[in-house]
């Protein structure tokens, strides 16, 4: 009885001995792969999107600046015509667009900034969310970001998977976004 159980004891040993070694080739250590950051970060269709949004709201409070430029360029070139009591009335009156203008200048400058950091970080939450989705679909055990702040200085280009993941990552947000206002030539993502 006693020698039965040192024997199943002894097979349950070399069995566990053959499936920790079959996992152990299987698995050949961690699946480390990396992507390229900027390519992804450009080239994926949500920051596309993100920039004509920008594009356009810059244009539009660009035009209201133009017009209080234009503006205020008739009224200085309306001075020289003036004398008097009408001359200091509208130096006064031009004096308070010039502030006018400096003001709104000024506070579209701060709004436009903080709009295009959120648009930007709208983008990288995007990203980031879809790179966990992907990683766990793929089997990668690391993903790494390469970019301009040299986060990684030297991967073997067969652990490159930017242009699959690129691809991927625009399929699954083409699935929900109508991409006819996207405007992006394959020399752009670079």
């Amino acid at each position: 009885m006693k020698n039965g159980i040192k024997i199943l004891i002894a097979i349950n040993v070399i069995l566990a001995g053959v499936v920790v070694y079959a996992l152990f080739i299987r698995n050949q250590g961690p699946r480390v792969v990396y992507i390229q950051s900027d390519k992804v970060i450009y080239g994926f269709y949500g920051t596309v999107e993100a920039q004509n949004k920008f594009k356009e709201e810059v244009n539009l409070y660009q035009a209201n600046y133009d017009s209080l430029e234009i503006e205020y360029q008739k009224k200085v070139n309306e001075l020289n015509s003036l004398t008097g009591a009408d001359k200091i009335a509208s130096e006064k009156s031009i004096d308070d667009l010039y502030l006018k203008i400096e003001d709104y200048r000024g506070r579209i400058e701060q709004m436009l900034q903080q709009r295009e950091m959120e648009l930007t970080q709208t983008s990288i939450n995007q990203i980031n969310s879809f790179v966990t989705k992907y990683g766990k679909a793929k089997g990668y055990d690391v993903i790494l970001g390469t970019g301009s702040g040299g986060s990684i200085l030297y991967g073997n280009e067969s652990l490159d998977i930017t242009e699959d993941f690129l691809k991927s990552l625009n399929e699954e947000y083409y699935a929900g976004v109508d991409t006819s206002s996207f405007h992006v030539k394959e020399n752009e993502v670079e």
